[in-house]
Order: structure tokens, then sequence, then C-alpha cells
């Protein structure tokens, strides 16, 4: 197994608060930016997209609810686990 970085530490650490913060609508920055993130994708029509560091993936749901086939994947096995639960 590789070596974990301190980044990759300190997110497997704190995976379960950063989830549960990042479910909460309207406390950071992703609100701010959301609907003009969603006017920019456009429709997806089935296209693919890839997220990386997809944390617990809303940003991949969101791009899922508009039309695009999304692969995700997050260094932190927790986070990918989330984001799968939460497309279920």
């Amino acid at each position: 197994m590789a070596e974990q970085t301190p980044d990759h530490a300190h997110w497997a650490a704190v995976a379960d608060q950063w989830i549960a913060w990042a479910g909460t609508p309207g406390h950071d920055a992703f609100w701010a930016y959301r609907d003009g993130f969603v006017d920019y994708l456009g429709a997806g029509d089935g296209r693919r997209a890839l997220e990386i560091g997809c944390g617990e993936g809303r940003i991949s749901r969101e791009a899922r609810a508009l039309g695009y086939r999304v692969t995700a994947t997050d260094a932190v096995a927790a986070m990918v686990d989330a984001a799968r639960a939460a497309q279920s």
C-alpha cells in the first residue's frame, strides 16, 4: 500500500465530519456557485464526466441529474462510499 500523504491522512480522519457538514445546504461556497455551475454544464445528453476528488459526491450528483454519465473517485474510501450511497 502506498504511503499516505498528510493531506490524505487528514481527509481520512475527518471524512465522517465532512460528509455530515457537506450535507447541510447553504453553509459553504458550493451553494453560492451551484446554479451557475448547473447553467454552465447544461444538459449532459449522455456525455461522460469525470470528477476527481469527489468527496461525498454532490457535484457528481448534480452532473448526473443533468444527464451526464459520471465517473467519480476520491483518495479516501469513506468519501467514495458516501458518494455511492447518496446516489442510490
